[in-house]
């Protein structure tokens, strides 16, 4: 092979490998790009709106572009984990709120309802006060 055509070669693929790695960092760039404009959305579900006191509360985390969470169950408790796992002790109708923030700090927060029966006689029930 002579020294012209063995340079021709060499530059050739030179080029074709340049253009892929080319190509490999403007996917990357598009990539953490789309990855910045994820909007951050607290939000979640519960498997079921009632559930009965020392049921598993069985949460689904359905937020977007969150790094850290915090669940406040509206009973003095507060977890971190992305999907707690988590049980009522007692009857109630409680508030449970979802704070997520992103990379940015920027914050955001949903609160959803949730009814724990009575395990023994199945309602929500108070005490009255005629019976104390």
């Amino acid at each position: 092979m002579t020294m012209k055509k063995y340079l021709l070669l060499l530059l050739t693929i030179s080029f074709f490998i340049s253009c892929s790695k080319d190509d490999d960092t403007s996917s990357e760039l598009e990539n953490s790009v789309q990855e910045e404009n994820i909007p951050l959305v607290a939000d979640f579900k519960f498997q079921s709106e009632t559930i009965s006191e020392n049921d598993d509360l069985n949460i689904e985390n359905l937020s977007k572009g969150a790094v850290t969470y915090q669940w406040d169950f509206g009973d003095n408790q507060i977890f971190t984990s992305e999907v707690p796992d988590f049980k009522y002790f007692a009857h109630g109708i409680y508030y449970v709120t979802l704070t997520v923030t992103n990379e940015k700090g920027e914050e955001d927060s949903v609160t959803k309802t949730i009814d724990v029966l009575c395990l023994f006689g199945g309602g929500n029930h108070g005490v009255d006060e005629a019976e104390i």
